[in-house]
C-alpha cells in the first residue's frame, strides 16, 4: 500500500469514528435498515427527521466527502460517483459510457488539471501513475514544448464488472472512491471533472465564400497541398474517390488515398484487425489506428477492370463499417469532402482545399447513437492527436459537434485544453456554432436579494433519455434551487451550495433523479446539475423510478444579500434510440432566451465559432446558435459565433451537397455542421499560403481575428422565422450576436494577411 493509499484509509477511518461519535450512527453506507428513515431533501450522512420516506437506494457518496471537496466538486464527476455507489448501472452506462456488464477493460474518462507546471515528464508521468491517472503519451510531448498545457485527459482503470472498483498490483482492487478522495487530497491536482457528451450539430457554396474562380492570392494557386485537414466525427469514407490520389504505373492506374492516419476510438485491433494493418499499440490510448500504407494495400485489389473501385469491399476487408448499417451517408464523409474533397467521382464538385492531407478521428459509434458517454474526452484527445501525427506539418481540425453542457464562457475542460494546444504557431481548431435558437433550451435573469424566479421545465411522455439542466451564477451570490413535480406538486429542495443529493419520489421512496449544487470551475461561479430519469414507463426497478413528464418549476431563490445573474441550460438530448427532436426537453415559451445558446465547444478564446446562412437566399439559418460568451464575475462576454459560412445552397434550404459513403452519389447535409468545414479548408489555405509564399509562422488568433475583420453583414434575417408567430424572440432582436462578423469573405481575408 502507497503512502496515499495509507493516508487516505486512515482518513477514512477517522471520519467513521467522528461520525459514531456525532451522531451516535453509522455513516450512511454501513447504516442498517432499520436506523430509520432518510427522505428527500435530507442531506447524507445527517440524522433522520421524522415522517420521511424510507429511501431504496444509498447516499450520494460511499464515503464521507470533506465539505471544502464537496463544494468545489465537478457536479457531473458527483453524478457519475453517486451513480456507481448506488450500482445504477444503466444509468452509468448511458451517460459516460461505463457499461458494469462488459467484460472489457473499463475506464473512468476525466479532465485533470494539475498544479505543478515546473515538474518535469519523468518526475509528472510518475506523480500521475501513482494516482493511477492513465494519461494519453502525446500530451506528456506536447508539453515539452508547449508551457502552456496544464490540463490533460486521464483515465482510472477500472474492475470489470464491478465500476466501484480499481485495480491494484499489491492489494488486488481499492475501491474507486477512495482512489478520487487520495486524488483530490494529493495536492498534485488543482482539479478533475469528468468528460460530457455532444452530438453532431446536424457546391455553389464554394462561390458564396470569395474562392471562386481560381483559387488564387497574388498569382499562387491554392490548393491545400503539404497542410493537414483533421476530420473529428463519425463515418471515415477513406476509399472514396473524393479522397484519393491516383498515378499511372505502366499501363495501369493506381489510387492511394489521402486519409494518412484514422484513428478509430470505438474498439481495440483483433487478431484479424492487425493482420491488415490496424494497431492498437502505444502511444494510442485506446481504440485502433490504421495508417496510409495499410489502407493502399486494401484498395489495390479491390480496384476492377474499367477502373472501378468496390468501395463496400474494401471496408469490409478492413472490417471498418463506414456510417450507419444501411443508410447511404455519413456525417464524417460529409464533413470531409466539404473541407477537402477534390471532385473526381460523377457529379462530385471540389471542396475548399482538395489537395490537403487528412487525418481523420473515427468517434465511438455508442456516442453517436446515443446522448451521454463522455463524448468531449474523445473529441479532445482527437485534437491532440491530430496536432502530434501532424508533426511540423501546419494543421486545421475541424469539430461538427456540440451540446449546450458547460459554463459557456470557455472555461470548460475540454475547451481550456484544446486552448492550451493552440498556443503553438500553424495550427487551428473550427467548430460548428451549433443549432440551438430556436431549441428553447436557454434561460437567463438576475434574480435580488431575497426573491425567487420560477422557471417552467417541460418534459415529454415516453421520453427514453434523461433530462438534465445546469444553471450557472455569480459565485459571490447565494442561491438554492428547489423542483415542483408535475401532478403531484411535490417539492424537492430546496438544496444550498454543497449539496450533492437524489430525488426520492413521495410515494414509495424510489430514486427519480439527482441534484448536485457546486462550485467547480476557475470562473469562480457555482453551478447546479438537476438530472431526472427518463418518462418512459419501461424504465425503472426496486430503486429506480421513472420521472413523471409535464411542466416541472424549478424555483431559483437568492438567499444571500446581492443580485445574482444566471443562466440556465436544458442539456441537448434530441438525438437518442428512438430518434427524433421529441426526446429533447425544453422550457416554456416566456423563459427562453435565445442568446447565448452558442455551443459547448464553440467558446473558446483561440477556436474559431461558425454559424450557418444559406448560399443563394443569404438568410441566416434559423437553428443557427446565438452569441455571445457567458459573461462571468472573472471573463467579460466575448462575441461569438466568429463568422457565418454556408450550410444551404438552395432556396429550399436543403443543406449543402456533398460526398456521402458507400456511393459516388452525393447527397445534402445542412446545419453548422455544413458550414464548419467550409471555414476549415479556407484556414488550411491560409495555412499553405503562409508556408509556401511567406515562410513565416502564424497563429490562431491571428486567422480567426482576420476572417471576422473580413466578414460582411451583407445577410438577411430568416423569412421562415419572421412568419413564424410560435418564436417570440427573432433573429432580428439579437442580430449581431447571431452573425458575429457577418459572412466569410475569404479573398478579403486574404488581402489582410498577405497583402
Amino acid at each position: 500500500m502507497d503512502g496515499i493509499s495509507r493516508w487516505v484509509g486512515a482518513w477514512a477511518s477517522k471520519v467513521r469514528q467522528w461520525f459514531r461519535t456525532t451522531f451516535g450512527t453509522q455513516p450512511p453506507e454501513h447504516r442498517p435498515a432499520g436506523d430509520g428513515p432518510l427522505r428527500s431533501g435530507d442531506i447524507a450522512g445527517q440524522p433522520p427527521r421524522e415522517g420521511g420516506i424510507q429511501p431504496r437506494s444509498a447516499p450520494a457518496f460511499m464515503l464521507p466527502v470533506p465539505p471544502a471537496i464537496a463544494a468545489k466538486l465537478d457536479p457531473h464527476l458527483g453524478l457519475a460517483w453517486s451513480l456507481i455507489g448506488t450500482k445504477d448501472w444503466r444509468q452509468l452506462k448511458s451517460r459516460f459510457g461505463i457499461d458494469q456488464q462488459s467484460t472489457l477493460p473499463q475506464s473512468l474518462p476525466l479532465f485533470v488539471h494539475f498544479s505543478s507546471r515546473a515538474m518535469g515528464n519523468d518526475a509528472l508521468r510518475t506523480a500521475l501513475t501513482k494516482l493511477k491517472l492513465d494519461v494519453p503519451e502525446f500530451y506528456y510531448k506536447e508539453r515539452e514544448s508547449n508551457s502552456a498545457l496544464s490540463l490533460v485527459t486521464a483515465r482510472i482503470a477500472l474492475v470489470p464488472g464491478d465500476p466501484g472498483q480499481v485495480p491494484d498490483r499489491e492489494r488486488g482492487q481499492v475501491a474507486l472512491d477512495e482512489q478520487l478522495l487520495a486524488i483530490l487530497q494529493s495536492g498534485l491536482v488543482e482539479r478533475i471533472s469528468i468528460a460530457r457528451s455532444h452530438q453532431p450539430c446536424l457546391k455553389d457554396s464554394t462561390r458564396d465564400i470569395g474562392l471562386f474562380p481560381g483559387r488564387k492570392h497574388n498569382g499562387h494557386p491554392l490548393s491545400g497541398q503539404g497542410i493537414v485537414i483533421g476530420i473529428i466525427d463519425d463515418g471515415c469514407a477513406f476509399a472514396h474517390r473524393h479522397f484519393l490520389r491516383s498515378a499511372m504505373v505502366g499501363n495501369r492506374r493506381i489510387h492511394m488515398t489521402r486519409v494518412q492516419h484514422l484513428w478509430d476510438q470505438s474498439v481495440s485491433a483483433s487478431m484479424e484487425d492487425a493482420k491488415v494493418g490496424w494497431s492498437s499499440q502505444s502511444p494510442l490510448p485506446y481504440g485502433r489506428e490504421i495508417g496510409r500504407v495499410a489502407i493502399d494495400q486494401a484498395i489495390g485489389p479491390r480496384v476492377a477492370p474499367g477502373d472501378r473501385i468496390d468501395e463496400d469491399a474494401i471496408y469490409e476487408d478492413l472490417n471498418y463499417p463506414v456510417g450507419t448499417v444501411g443508410q447511404l451517408a455519413s456525417h464524417g464523409t460529409h464533413v470531409m469532402d466539404i473541407a477537402a474533397g477534390n471532385g473526381h467521382s460523377p457529379m462530385g464538385a471540389e471542396g475548399v482545399a482538395p489537395h490537403a492531407e487528412i487525418i481523420f478521428v473515427q468517434l465511438p459509434a455508442i456516442d453517436i447513437d446515443r446522448p451521454g458517454p463522455a463524448l468531449d474526452q474523445h473529441i479532445v484527445d482527437g485534437v491532440a492527436y491530430i496536432f502530434d501525427k501532424a508533426g511540423t506539418k501546419p494543421a486545421v481540425v475541424n469539430i461538427s459537434y456540440g451540446g449546450y453542457s458547460g459554463p459557456h464562457d470557455g472555461t470548460s475542460g475540454w475547451e481550456l485544453q484544446i486552448d492550451a494546444l493552440l498556443t503553438q504557431d500553424n495550427r487551428a481548431v473550427v467548430v460548428s456554432a451549433g443549432n440551438g435558437f430556436e431549441s428553447e433550451c436557454h434561460a437567463s435573469g438576475a434574480i435580488a436579494a431575497g426573491t425567487s424566479r420560477s422557471l417552467h421545465w417541460l418534459i415529454k411522455p415516453e421520453d427514453v433519455t434523461h433530462n438534465d439542466i445546469e444553471v450557472w451564477y455569480d459565485g459571490t451570490a447565494t442561491l438554492t434551487i428547489a423542483l415542483t413535480e408535475p401532478d403531484t406538486g411535490h417539492t424537492y429542495g430546496p438544496y444550498a451550495l454543497g449539496a450533492h443529493e437524489f430525488l426520492h419520489q413521495s410515494l414509495d421512496g424510489r430514486t427519480i433523479g439527482h441534484v448536485d449544487h457546486a462550485s467547480p470551475g476557475i470562473n469562480g461561479d457555482s453551478t447546479m446539475l438537476v438530472t431526472l430519469h427518463p418518462t418512459d414507463d419501461d424504465f425503472g426497478d426496486a430503486n429506480l423510478a421513472p420521472a413523471r413528464s409535464g411542466q416541472w418549476i424549478v424555483t431559483l431563490t437568492n438567499t444571500g444579500m446581492v443580485a445574482a445573474p444566471f443562466h440556465a441550460w436544458i442539456q441537448r438530448d434530441d438525438i437518442g434510440p428512438s430518434g427524433g427532436r421529441r426526446q429533447q426537453s425544453r422550457f416554456a415559451p416566456q423563459d427562453v432566451d435565445p442568446a447565448m445558446t452558442i455551443g459547448d465547444l464553440a467558446t473558446g478564446q483561440h477556436t474559431i465559432a461558425v454559424g450557418a446562412y444559406n448560399a443563394r437566399t443569404h438568410e441566416i439559418a434559423r437553428y443557427s446558435a446565438c452569441g455571445p460568451t457567458r459573461p462571468g464575475r472573472n471573463f467579460k462576454s466575448r462575441p461569438k459565433p466568429d463568422v457565418c459560412a454556408p450550410a444551404a445552397e438552395d432556396a429550399a434550404g436543403r443543406g449543402v451537397l456533398s460526398a456521402s459513403s458507400l456511393r459516388a452519389t452525393p447527397t445534402r447535409m445542412g446545419g453548422t455542421s455544413a458550414s464548419a468545414p467550409h471555414v476549415t479548408g479556407l484556414v488550411a489555405l491560409i495555412l499553405e499560403y503562409a508556408m509556401k509564399h511567406t515562410a513565416t509562422s502564424i497563429h490562431a488568433d491571428t486567422i480567426r481575428a482576420n476572417l471576422a475583420a473580413s466578414g460582411s453583414n451583407r445577410l438577411q434575417f430568416n423569412r421562415h422565422q419572421e412568419a413564424d408567430d410560435r418564436v417570440a424572440i427573432k433573429q432580428r432582436d439579437v442580430w449581431a450576436d447571431v452573425i458575429g462578423e457577418g459572412r466569410i469573405d475569404f479573398a478579403t481575408t486574404m488581402h489582410k494577411l498577405f497583402p
